[in-house]
């Protein structure tokens, strides 16, 4: 019997192929998104970090001021917190840093971490080639080691047995390679993945970690069995406050803050991603209303069809069947070409995803989604037929025969339901993307306080085993002046890092000329001789560095104006002296006040501070170059520079300030794209279901418009007629989705920016437009509503 009826159903559905393509199509869209969008939750939020008992992980690090703004460890701070601390099994320090690898081809800089041996240990994910760090290797004077990524191993290695032992050349130096980590292995999770790990004692600025106030560390750490981690936040919180006791001038107001791990990991994006989730979900209730729709118009269309059956003996069980079996055909139809659409785009949907995103899984068509495109499927099928089947097998046979002589159907008023919630819920699609556009322009239109014009920028990391401080300052020196020399290059000079991107260093500013019980967090840039005129940064008062601005010279440095007010409220800051926290020796004057720089658009710019590179030179360098060139043609020329220099040095290709810029709010360009696509989809979803509702309503009164004609009625009347029902459904589901969209903004509001989640300009403006766009899409059917032939209808009746 069932085998029958799936015949039947086919057969049917074959009989009416532009429906059946059109619901194809709507339940594929809906199901292949919310399968993509749903792979991307579950890879970031709902499975499980990919280590042993991962519930014990924790994230922790040290906080600072009085608004508790998160932090970094020092060395020091560390050794005290493993000696002291007792909720841990295993507790470590971690940081990202970079390497210039030479020896297996062309120089080229890869991405690294630094972890301690307690990484490892609190992880708990072995080798597959070799060994992790061990204890002995976190020694002062250790033999520097490296754990590789499979990747580096099969890719720059070819994967050879013999490559654990062998040595490698990172920065100049040899590190002997003990290890090789799994395919999946990431760590840390966020950000770019490591190519491979290293000591943190053999990274960069490694010979600073027993400073007190060089802050370098985050932690991860495994609880010990039956700890909490409210009791691990409170045991760092007393031994980071004993901390603060003993050296109030690198420790002020620092307390400690301990977290989940997986918290830590995706707290950040969670809110994003869940309003994409509530966003697809109501791009799919709308595919579903719209496929209800039209399997409504389609069973309308087959009602004499269905009296005939139910004349001749057909119980209304049977007839509810045969049309549910068709319904569900159809749904899991729409599914499988969903889920086809969704396994073919994935790749290049996951492309979309910004960087800074954690993956804490590969993001692919898995059984989880499988099963979920399934369930959904599933779903759809009972929301898009159960209706039309209750509706018509429910109808006795007289009824039934009675609407397929002209009287009214029984589906017309769910059918106008059905489309009022469509309008309803692409409203408040579309006013989420409008409120996300305008939030991304208004980010985009913030003043980042530099003029990018013309400005490219190529990152260079200097090895310190070959660059000591005066190796940095001639690089540095011989590079802008060769540079300067390239034809085309307008303005050049070199800044460590870069003041916008977000990737200042942390430093605590203290002023010399009165006592300061909480010294400030400063970002700190080390600027060549007309850096800030280069960049356009404003300069309020005083000077910036000039090539008087030597390391002999007396020290000096610029600072901002939000720096200014925290400790200089009432005063000109310039004459003033400043030290670079507790650790620095110099008394530095302050020549210079400028304008405020964004580092990242989107957050409010706090204290900076600058200094010559000449007097404080870091191996991570930046060259800014104006120029009208190509990044490619600049590219080339400056390949040709540096290796004039030292041809070990990768040189990465030029990037735009611009892009640097767009890069630090990346994640509002996902949210705003993906919703964009959804409201435009849903949006013309809802404009189909408005015009095939109105073609049906006109199908359904012919005779009554060829009446109305007859008697009179002038053919502007009728088409009145018909626009007034197409409106009479958008206005309702416009000021339903008004509701719908007002009930939302408080999930909204977090993630806006210059923009009220309630906007009423936006509220309107939305209205006005789908309004607009619903008279467009009632324009065809109620202009064939006027061209019915008065004696055609008559001939009828």
């Amino acid at each position: 019997m069932l085998l029958h009826d799936l015949k039947a159903a086919v057969r049917s559905l074959k009989r009416s192929p532009g429906v059946t393509a059109a619901a194809l199509i709507s339940l594929g869209l809906g199901i292949a998104v919310c399968s993509a969008v749903f792979s991307l939750i579950e890879a970031v939020l709902i499975q499980p970090l990919p280590f042993p008992s991962q519930e014990r992980l924790v994230f922790a690090t040290e906080t600072a001021g009085a608004e508790r703004s998160l932090n970094a460890v020092s060395g020091p701070d560390l050794v005290d917190m493993r000696a002291r601390v007792r909720s841990f099994e295993a507790l470590g320090g971690f940081h990202r840093t970079t390497f210039t690898l030479t020896g297996l081809g062309a120089a080229e800089r890869i991405d690294a971490a630094a972890l301690e041996s307690g990484v490892f240990s609190a992880l708990r994910i072995p080798p597959v080639r070799g060994r992790a760090f061990d204890a002995p290797d976190d020694a002062a004077g250790a033999p520097r080691v490296a754990v590789l990524s499979h990747a580096f191993w099969k890719t720059r290695l070819g994967g050879a047995e013999s490559a654990v032992g062998s040595s490698i050349t990172l920065d100049g130096q040899p590190f002997t390679v003990v290890g090789v980590m799994p395919p999946d292995f990431r760590f840390p999770l966020d950000g770019p993945a490591a190519a491979l790990w290293v000591q943190p004692r053999a990274a960069p600025f490694g010979n600073m970690l027993g400073e007190r106030a060089l802050f370098f560390y985050q932690l991860v750490g495994r609880l010990r069995a039956g700890a909490t981690v409210e009791q691990a936040r409170g045991e760092l919180a007393t031994i980071v406050s004993a901390i603060s006791a003993a050296h109030p001038e690198s420790h002020p107001h620092r307390s400690a803050f301990v977290v989940p791990l997986r918290e830590q990991v995706v707290g950040r994006d969670r809110g994003a991603l869940l309003l994409l989730l509530g966003a697809v979900g109501l791009l799919l209730l709308i595919a579903c209303a719209n496929v209800g729709s039209l399997l409504l118009a389609r069973a309308m269309a087959r009602r004499h069809d269905l009296a005939v059956r139910a004349a001749l003996g057909a119980s209304k069980r049977q007839l509810f069947r045969q049309l549910l079996i068709e319904s569900a055909v159809l749904g899991l139809a729409g599914g499988a070409l969903g889920l086809c659409v969704c396994a073919v785009s994935i790749d290049a949907f996951a492309q979309l995803l910004p960087a800074e995103v954690p993956r804490l899984r590969p993001i692919t068509l898995d059984a989880g989604v499988l099963v979920f495109g399934i369930a959904i499927s599933l779903l759809a099928t009972l929301v898009c037929g159960t209706a039309p089947a209750l509706l018509l097998s429910n109808a006795g046979a007289g009824e039934i025969l009675r609407a397929s002589q002209g009287a009214p159907a029984r589906g017309t008023r769910l059918r106008s339901v059905l489309v009022i919630a469509e309008v309803a819920l692409a409203l408040a699609l579309l006013v989420s993307a409008t409120l996300f556009g305008r939030s991304l322009l208004s980010v985009q239109r913030v003043e980042a306080g530099v003029s990018t014009a013309g400005l490219q920028v190529v990152r260079f990391t200097l090895p310190e085993a070959r660059y000591p401080e005066a190796g940095q300052r001639r690089f540095v020196e011989t590079l802008v002046a060769r540079t300067a020399a390239i034809p085309g290059v307008t303005g050049v000079a070199a800044a460590s890092p870069l003041p916008v991107g977000g990737h200042g260093l942390g430093l605590t500013v203290t002023p010399l000329d009165h006592p300061e019980p909480n010294p400030p967090q400063s970002d700190f840039f080390a600027l060549s001789p007309g850096a800030l005129g280069l960049l356009g940064v404003r300069i309020e008062r005083g000077r910036e560095f000039a090539a008087e601005d030597r390391a002999e010279g007396r020290p000096v440095v610029v600072i901002n104006e939000t720096l200014a007010r925290r400790l200089w409220p009432a005063e000109d800051p310039i004459g003033k002296r400043i030290g670079l926290g507790p650790g620095d020796p110099a008394s530095r004057e302050v020549i210079g006040l400028v304008h405020e720089v964004r580092q990242v658009l989107d957050v409010a710019p706090g204290p900076q501070i600058y200094a010559p590179f000449a007097q404080v030179p870091w191996p991570f360098t930046t060259l800014i170059v104006r120029s009208a060139l190509a990044p490619a043609t600049l590219h080339h020329a400056l390949r040709a520079e540096v290796d004039a220099i030292d041809s070990d040095l990768p040189v990465d290709v030029p990037r735009t300030i611009d892009s640097i810029l767009a890069g630090t709010v990346a994640r509002r360009q996902f949210s705003t794209l993906v919703l964009s696509a959804f409201a435009g989809a849903a949006l013309l979803l809802a404009l189909l279901g408005i015009n095939g509702t109105l073609a049906y309503l006109v199908a359904q009164r012919t005779r009554e418009m060829g009446v109305r004609l007859a008697l009179g009625a002038q053919r502007r009347q009728v088409l009145l007629l018909v626009l007034r029902d197409g409106l009479r459904l958008t206005g309702a589901g416009i000021v339903l989705g008004l509701a719908v969209a007002w009930a939302s903004s408080r999930a909204l509001s977090s993630q806006l920016f210059g923009v009220s989640a309630t906007d009423p300009l936006t509220y309107a403006a939305v209205s006005l437009a789908l309004l607009a766009a619903a008279v467009l899409a009632t324009l065809l059917p109620a202009w064939r509503a006027t061209r019915v032939d008065p004696m055609v209808a008559l001939r009828a009746e």
